[in-house]
């Protein structure tokens, strides 16, 4: 009788205890998780710290944290995390006092050009791992890892603007105060930009168009081609590329010169944290932002965004396209261009023989970085 009574007795502490763990759960503990800095470069290092605070009187025996990041990051500890897919997932125990604090620091190493985050999840636990609940709430943190930056001794920047040498702070966008008309509706145009007394009184759908905040003398486009995106060589000339138009860029903010960047590819993932930037800086961050997250699938057809892209260009501009392959009817876009004095340079495959008048064309051979 006594030993049952002792066995009922607890049995009715454990249920009690186990009603009191998951009614307190994570409440009086404070998360918090900081990067050193959100953007690098291939080859630099960065620095990941995680705290939780244990601002109650009782004890945590067992907390354990699911770290996942990105691949494009390599821990330089020695640890040993669990791969899946894009993401790598790194597993961390621990035990926490009451009124007491933990920090712990993990270092990375960029290995690639690339976008990703940084996702703690956490949960407790009693000694025997019986009764569980989940942790508290932890922030994701983006990181880029921005492409490399090559030798360009084959491309000068030269200022073609009519508004000569001037600094842009970010996207070159269109001004919505100075109206100039209206165009017909092209595929992929955003619909809160149709002129519906203009669509009316045409019978067809028609645009707003408004003059741009600056003229850029430098237009950078990359083309993702579909259907061969997916094979080695294209995906090397995809990062080759992201390296090329980064260094032009940052050649171009240099030399005072507004350049714009344009791309068909899918943005996966936003990073916006600039506000500690200049006006050229800012611009350049996002430009550079841009060109990490360039990925092998297009939102819209290549022709598609350069005929759009290339009818606003004209002899001040200096136009340089990147696209891994050069068909028949690009190849006629580009004389078109050249005729209108556009200075155009043509970066393309090793493996393309174009022959364009009035064109400059460099080659992107894999193994070469300059």
């Amino acid at each position: 009788m006594i030993i049952l009574t002792a066995l009922l007795l607890a049995i009715v502490l454990i249920a009690l205890f186990h009603l009191r763990f998951q009614r307190l759960g994570a409440a009086g503990l404070n998360a918090q998780m900081r990067l050193d800095h959100s953007r690098l470069k291939p080859g630099e290092q960065l620095t990941l710290t995680f705290s939780l605070d244990n601002r109650k009187f009782r004890i945590l025996p067992l907390v354990v944290f699911q770290l996942s990041y990105p691949s494009l990051l390599q821990l330089t500890e020695p640890a040993h995390p669990r791969e899946s897919g894009s993401v790598q997932t790194l597993t961390l125990r621990t035990s926490l006092l009451p009124w007491t604090k933990k920090t712990r620091q993990l270092h990375f190493t960029a290995l690639q050009r690339g976008v990703g985050e940084f996702r703690m999840q956490s949960e407790l636990s009693d000694w025997l791992g019986i009764i569980s609940v989940d942790g508290p709430a932890w922030p994701s943190l983006a990181v880029a890892v921005h492409p490399q930056p090559l030798v360009l001794s084959a491309v000068n920047p030269q200022n073609r603007s009519d508004q000569g040498q001037q600094r842009v702070r970010r996207w070159i966008l269109e001004d919505p105060i100075f109206f100039t008309g209206v165009r017909p509706y092209a595929p992929g145009d955003s619909l809160r930009r149709i002129d519906w007394k203009a669509s009316a009184r045409l019978n067809a759908l028609h645009v707003r168009q408004f003059d741009p905040t600056a003229d850029p003398s430098w237009v950078i486009i990359l083309l993702v081609n579909p259907h061969k995106a997916l094979f080695i060589d294209d995906a090397h000339f995809i990062d080759q590329a992201a390296s090329f138009a980064a260094t032009l860029i940052r050649q171009c903010l240099r030399s005072q010169q507004p350049a714009a960047l344009i791309t068909n590819s899918v943005i996966k993932l936003r990073v916006a944290d600039t506000s500690f930037c200049d006006s050229s800086q800012n611009h350049l961050i996002s430009c550079l932002d841009l060109l990490a997250c360039v990925t092998p699938y297009p939102l819209q057809p290549p022709l598609t965004l350069f005929s759009r892209a290339a009818s606003q260009l004209n002899y001040r501009h200096h136009c340089v396209l990147f696209s891994s392959e050069v068909p028949t009817s690009l190849q006629q876009n580009l004389y078109a261009l050249s005729q209108r004095g556009v200075a155009v340079t043509l970066v393309t495959r090793d493996d393309q023989a174009v022959c364009l008048p009035h064109c400059e064309v460099l080659t992107l051979k894999a193994g070469e970085r300059e």
